[in-house]
């Protein structure tokens, strides 16, 4: 008996099959496009924000909002120096 089983789906039967295999293997799928459409920021990009702006960007692309509102009080609140 197998330690390690591979799943076979057919879509047309609508039938999936297991099949013993002697080692386990590990494969990665990539999604033509991604890349351009949702590409990292890079170092440099980074490195250039300071720490308000890098906090300002996250939390308005993925803060709850609750976060946000606060966020927004924060910059309202702010005072800026003109030294």
């Amino acid at each position: 008996m197998s330690d390690f089983y591979l799943t076979i789906v057919d879509t047309k039967k609508e039938k999936t099959y297991l099949v013993p295999v002697d080692t386990c293997f590990q494969m990665t799928q990539t999604i033509r496009g991604f890349e351009e459409k949702f590409a990292q920021v890079d170092k440099e990009v980074k490195e250039k924000l300071s720490y308000f702006e890098a906090k300002t960007r996250l939390q308005s692309e993925l803060g709850t909002i609750k976060a946000q509102r606060k966020l927004i009080a924060m910059m309202n609140n702010r005072v800026e120096d003109d030294v």
